[in-house]
């Protein structure tokens, strides 16, 4: 399970699914670009399982970044979150950073192409 939440003027818990999750920790930051804190306990997997997993949601923010408010946010990967598939995965991050309106207007099918392409 993972849980992203935003700390300040939203102090709520929302969750990002039943696989990937991150506490309430993400914090605004004035003027400056969103940033990632992962935390992967051993738990989790094996380091294999565990690195792919940082891979995976590394990626998916990498596609949101430019459209998150300068924000810290921390995820926090549960167990159930092995052998997920990456487009859920990544479904998840964005559902939940969507509701607490830390992102801005969804990324143009051209610019997602684009990102695909390279």
């Amino acid at each position: 399970m993972v849980h992203v939440c935003e700390r300040g003027e939203r102090e709520a818990r929302a969750p990002l699914g039943d696989d990937v999750g991150a506490p309430p920790l993400a914090k605004e930051r004035e003027g400056r670009q969103a940033r990632l804190g992962l935390v992967v306990p051993g738990a989790v997997g094996n380091a294999v399982e565990r690195n792919r997993l940082k891979r995976q949601i590394r990626s998916a923010w990498r596609e949101l970044r430019p459209r998150t408010a300068p924000v810290d946010c921390v995820v926090v990967v549960r167990k159930r979150a092995v052998g997920i598939a990456f487009a859920k995965l990544a479904g998840h991050l964005e559902s939940c950073l969507g509701s607490l309106g830390v992102l801005t207007a969804p990324a143009s099918t051209s610019a997602r192409a684009a990102n695909e392409a390279v």
